[in-house]
Protein backbone atom coordinates (compact mmCIF):
# COMPACT_ATOMS: atom_id res chain seq x y z
CA UNK A 1 0.00 0.00 0.00
CA UNK A 2 1.45 3.06 -0.97
CA UNK A 3 1.89 5.51 1.65
CA UNK A 4 -0.24 8.77 1.59
CA UNK A 5 1.28 11.94 0.15
CA UNK A 6 2.19 14.58 3.02
CA UNK A 7 1.74 18.24 2.27
CA UNK A 8 4.13 21.07 3.97
CA UNK A 9 2.18 24.22 4.47
CA UNK A 10 3.68 26.32 1.74
CA UNK A 11 2.78 23.59 -0.68
CA UNK A 12 -1.16 23.91 1.12
CA UNK A 13 -0.70 28.07 0.50
CA UNK A 14 -0.76 28.10 4.53
CA UNK A 15 1.62 30.80 5.77
CA UNK A 16 3.84 29.58 8.14
CA UNK A 17 3.15 30.41 11.60
CA UNK A 18 6.13 33.29 12.87
CA UNK A 19 7.42 33.23 16.15
CA UNK A 20 6.31 35.57 18.66
CA UNK A 21 8.95 38.30 19.54
CA UNK A 22 10.64 38.38 22.46
CA UNK A 23 9.00 41.25 24.49
CA UNK A 24 11.23 44.59 25.93
CA UNK A 25 10.72 47.36 27.98
CA UNK A 26 13.33 49.91 29.05
CA UNK A 27 13.98 51.14 32.25
CA UNK A 28 15.76 54.48 33.82
CA UNK A 29 16.88 55.69 37.41
CA UNK A 30 17.48 59.18 37.64
CA UNK A 31 19.68 61.60 40.20
CA UNK A 32 20.52 65.07 39.26
CA UNK A 33 20.72 64.62 35.40
CA UNK A 34 18.39 67.02 35.13
CA UNK A 35 20.40 68.80 31.45
CA UNK A 36 20.34 64.76 30.27
CA UNK A 37 17.46 62.72 31.27
CA UNK A 38 15.06 64.33 28.09
CA UNK A 39 17.48 63.28 25.82
CA UNK A 40 17.80 60.04 27.44
CA UNK A 41 13.70 59.50 27.12
CA UNK A 42 13.29 61.07 23.65
CA UNK A 43 15.66 58.02 22.41
CA UNK A 44 13.44 55.48 23.98
CA UNK A 45 9.72 57.01 23.05
CA UNK A 46 10.78 57.77 19.77
CA UNK A 47 12.43 54.21 18.29
CA UNK A 48 11.47 52.69 15.42
CA UNK A 49 10.23 49.28 17.14
CA UNK A 50 8.83 50.80 20.18
CA UNK A 51 9.24 48.96 23.70
CA UNK A 52 6.81 47.77 25.66
CA UNK A 53 6.87 49.80 28.48
CA UNK A 54 9.33 52.71 29.47
CA UNK A 55 9.49 52.84 33.39
CA UNK A 56 11.61 55.49 34.45
CA UNK A 57 12.07 56.84 38.12
CA UNK A 58 13.52 59.38 39.55
CA UNK A 59 15.25 58.82 43.12
CA UNK A 60 15.09 62.40 44.57
CA UNK A 61 16.90 64.48 42.51
CA UNK A 62 18.03 67.78 43.97
CA UNK A 63 17.87 69.66 40.76
CA UNK A 64 14.74 69.86 38.24
CA UNK A 65 14.80 66.40 36.75
CA UNK A 66 11.78 65.54 37.93
CA UNK A 67 10.08 68.25 35.75
CA UNK A 68 11.77 66.52 32.52
CA UNK A 69 10.77 63.72 33.38
CA UNK A 70 6.53 64.84 34.01
CA UNK A 71 6.98 66.42 30.52
CA UNK A 72 6.89 62.60 29.42
CA UNK A 73 4.22 60.99 31.51
CA UNK A 74 1.42 61.33 28.55
CA UNK A 75 3.47 59.52 26.02
CA UNK A 76 2.46 56.01 24.61
CA UNK A 77 4.07 53.37 26.95
CA UNK A 78 5.73 55.73 29.04
CA UNK A 79 5.36 55.06 33.12
CA UNK A 80 6.75 57.52 35.73
CA UNK A 81 7.77 57.33 39.48
CA UNK A 82 9.28 59.47 42.48
CA UNK A 83 10.47 58.50 45.63
CA UNK A 84 13.31 59.74 48.07
CA UNK A 85 16.72 59.08 47.19
CA UNK A 86 18.34 55.96 47.92
CA UNK A 87 20.48 54.68 45.42
CA UNK A 88 20.35 53.40 42.10
CA UNK A 89 20.17 50.18 43.11
CA UNK A 90 16.92 50.58 45.41
CA UNK A 91 15.73 52.97 42.87
CA UNK A 92 15.62 49.69 40.09
CA UNK A 93 14.12 47.52 42.57
CA UNK A 94 11.74 49.44 42.77
CA UNK A 95 11.11 49.50 38.99
CA UNK A 96 11.15 45.52 38.68
CA UNK A 97 7.69 44.93 39.62
CA UNK A 98 5.94 46.73 37.21
CA UNK A 99 7.93 44.92 34.25
CA UNK A 100 5.99 43.05 32.67
CA UNK A 101 7.86 42.28 29.43
CA UNK A 102 10.17 39.26 28.50
CA UNK A 103 13.40 41.61 28.99
CA UNK A 104 14.25 44.86 29.75
CA UNK A 105 16.53 47.03 29.01
CA UNK A 106 18.94 50.12 31.42
CA UNK A 107 19.53 53.53 29.90
CA UNK A 108 21.31 55.24 32.11
CA UNK A 109 19.76 59.26 32.52
CA UNK A 110 22.74 60.59 30.65
CA UNK A 111 22.92 58.19 27.39
CA UNK A 112 21.10 57.43 24.98
CA UNK A 113 19.73 55.16 22.30
CA UNK A 114 20.28 54.71 18.65
CA UNK A 115 16.22 55.00 16.43
CA UNK A 116 17.10 51.31 15.70
CA UNK A 117 17.90 50.19 19.07
CA UNK A 118 15.11 48.10 19.91
CA UNK A 119 14.41 46.41 16.50
CA UNK A 120 18.44 45.37 16.31
CA UNK A 121 17.89 44.51 20.01
CA UNK A 122 14.95 42.32 19.08
CA UNK A 123 15.99 40.33 16.23
CA UNK A 124 19.08 39.59 18.20
CA UNK A 125 16.72 38.02 21.08
CA UNK A 126 14.90 36.07 18.95
CA UNK A 127 18.02 33.36 18.85
CA UNK A 128 19.23 33.63 22.63
CA UNK A 129 18.73 30.24 24.40
CA UNK A 130 17.08 29.97 27.52
CA UNK A 131 20.21 29.88 29.89
CA UNK A 132 21.24 33.01 28.98
CA UNK A 133 19.85 36.11 31.04
CA UNK A 134 21.83 38.89 29.73
CA UNK A 135 22.65 40.35 26.03
CA UNK A 136 25.34 43.00 25.55
CA UNK A 137 27.54 44.66 23.09
CA UNK A 138 29.23 47.40 22.35
CA UNK A 139 28.69 51.06 23.03
CA UNK A 140 30.06 54.36 21.42
CA UNK A 141 31.24 56.92 23.70
CA UNK A 142 31.06 60.47 23.48
CA UNK A 143 32.80 63.59 25.57
CA UNK A 144 30.05 66.07 27.15
CA UNK A 145 31.51 69.40 25.84
CA UNK A 146 30.47 73.22 27.52
CA UNK A 147 28.39 74.23 24.88
CA UNK A 148 26.35 71.74 25.04
CA UNK A 149 27.41 69.43 22.02
CA UNK A 150 28.92 65.99 22.24
CA UNK A 151 32.13 65.22 20.52
CA UNK A 152 32.40 61.25 19.38
CA UNK A 153 35.51 59.19 20.84
CA UNK A 154 35.45 55.91 20.01
CA UNK A 155 33.38 52.44 20.18
CA UNK A 156 34.21 50.43 23.03
CA UNK A 157 33.75 46.86 21.72
CA UNK A 158 32.99 44.08 24.24
CA UNK A 159 34.12 40.89 24.49
CA UNK A 160 32.73 37.58 25.98
CA UNK A 161 32.69 37.68 29.31
CA UNK A 162 32.05 33.90 31.14
CA UNK A 163 33.49 33.86 35.10
CA UNK A 164 33.44 36.49 37.54
CA UNK A 165 36.83 37.16 36.93
CA UNK A 166 36.57 38.02 33.80
CA UNK A 167 33.40 40.63 34.91
CA UNK A 168 35.96 41.96 37.43
CA UNK A 169 38.90 42.31 34.91
CA UNK A 170 36.32 44.34 32.23
CA UNK A 171 37.95 47.37 31.30
CA UNK A 172 34.90 49.40 31.09
CA UNK A 173 30.84 48.37 31.93
CA UNK A 174 29.32 45.96 29.83
CA UNK A 175 26.65 47.62 27.43
CA UNK A 176 23.60 48.22 26.85
CA UNK A 177 22.60 45.25 29.25
CA UNK A 178 19.42 43.73 28.28
CA UNK A 179 18.51 41.54 31.34
CA UNK A 180 16.42 38.55 30.65
CA UNK A 181 13.30 39.52 33.56
CA UNK A 182 12.77 35.92 35.45
CA UNK A 183 16.57 35.72 35.55
CA UNK A 184 16.83 39.33 37.14
CA UNK A 185 13.48 38.63 39.91
CA UNK A 186 14.79 34.72 40.57
CA UNK A 187 17.87 36.97 41.31
CA UNK A 188 16.67 39.00 43.67
CA UNK A 189 17.15 41.69 41.62
CA UNK A 190 19.90 44.59 42.25
CA UNK A 191 21.72 43.60 45.39
CA UNK A 192 21.97 46.41 47.79
CA UNK A 193 25.86 45.16 49.09
CA UNK A 194 27.24 46.90 52.45
CA UNK A 195 29.93 48.70 49.93
CA UNK A 196 28.69 52.23 50.10
CA UNK A 197 25.23 50.86 51.08
CA UNK A 198 24.75 49.96 47.47
CA UNK A 199 24.84 53.29 46.48
CA UNK A 200 28.08 52.59 43.77
CA UNK A 201 28.74 49.64 41.20
CA UNK A 202 25.13 48.13 41.58
CA UNK A 203 25.69 46.48 37.81
CA UNK A 204 28.53 44.80 38.47
CA UNK A 205 26.86 43.54 41.25
CA UNK A 206 23.81 41.91 40.05
CA UNK A 207 25.88 40.89 37.29
CA UNK A 208 28.55 39.16 39.51
CA UNK A 209 25.02 37.34 40.80
CA UNK A 210 23.65 36.39 37.51
CA UNK A 211 26.76 34.94 36.11
CA UNK A 212 27.03 31.90 39.02
CA UNK A 213 23.83 30.32 37.35
CA UNK A 214 23.40 31.54 34.07
CA UNK A 215 25.02 32.71 31.02
CA UNK A 216 25.67 36.02 29.10
CA UNK A 217 25.96 36.26 25.50
CA UNK A 218 28.07 38.76 23.82
CA UNK A 219 27.37 39.98 19.92
CA UNK A 220 28.55 42.78 17.79
CA UNK A 221 26.16 45.61 17.50
CA UNK A 222 26.00 49.00 18.45
CA UNK A 223 23.18 50.85 19.21
CA UNK A 224 23.87 52.45 23.00
CA UNK A 225 25.84 55.80 23.33
CA UNK A 226 27.42 56.98 26.74
CA UNK A 227 27.91 60.57 27.87
CA UNK A 228 31.03 61.07 29.47
CA UNK A 229 31.19 64.79 31.77
CA UNK A 230 32.29 65.99 35.40
CA UNK A 231 28.89 65.11 36.52
CA UNK A 232 28.84 61.60 36.37
CA UNK A 233 28.32 59.24 39.59
CA UNK A 234 30.90 56.82 37.97
CA UNK A 235 33.34 59.47 37.25
CA UNK A 236 33.11 61.38 40.20
CA UNK A 237 34.01 58.22 42.32
CA UNK A 238 36.18 56.59 39.91
CA UNK A 239 38.66 56.16 42.76
CA UNK A 240 35.89 53.97 44.79
CA UNK A 241 36.66 50.81 42.66
CA UNK A 242 39.60 49.34 43.92
CA UNK A 243 38.17 49.26 47.36
CA UNK A 244 35.03 48.20 46.18
CA UNK A 245 36.71 45.01 44.93
CA UNK A 246 38.75 44.62 47.73
CA UNK A 247 35.31 44.34 49.96
CA UNK A 248 33.94 41.97 47.73
CA UNK A 249 37.34 39.45 47.88
CA UNK A 250 37.29 40.09 51.62
CA UNK A 251 33.42 38.93 52.66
Amino acid sequence: MKPPCLKTASQNNAPLAALPSPTVSVMTSCYNMASYVGAAVASCVFQHTSPEQILIIDDGSEDDAWQHIKKWQDQPHVEIFHKENEGKARALNDLLPHVSSDFVMEVDADDWLDPDALSTIKRKLNHLPEDVSLLYGNFRKWKQLADGDVLYKSIAKGKPVQTQRDLLSYRFPLGPRVYRTSSLRQAGGFPIVPFENGRLYEDVSVLLTLIKNTRFSYQNFTVYNVREHEASITRKNRNKWPAFKNQLFSD
